[in-house]
């Protein structure tokens, strides 16, 4: 993914999903990197887990959803960093 809000704003990353499991048992598996914290990895059961930062500032994350699914959220009541930030995820199967 990429993200940012300005020029200089900038990051690059990637991570391995894995879907796993049925009902209640059902998780999100991840390994990979990302700009800010380099080596990303974990599972979830859940959804707001983070997944990684699309952006070298740590503004646009990727979390977990609900159902094994992801979601591109603007890190909330962020006042070092108002206005608009976006964020490109790409999937390869």
């Amino acid at each position: 993914g990429r993200a940012g809000s300005a020029p200089s704003d900038r990051g690059v990353g990637e991570v391995v999903l894995q879907r796993s499991g049925t009902g209640i048992n059902l998780m999100l598996l991840w390994a990979g990197t990302d700009s800010g914290t380099a080596i990303e990895n974990g599972i979830a059961t859940s959804a707001g887990t983070h997944i990684m930062y699309l952006d070298y500032g740590a503004f646009v994350e990727l979390l977990s959803a609900a159902n094994g699914q992801v979601q591109v959220c603007r890190k909330a009541n962020d006042s070092d960093h108002p206005g608009n930030a976006l964020g490109y995820v790409t999937f390869v199967y």
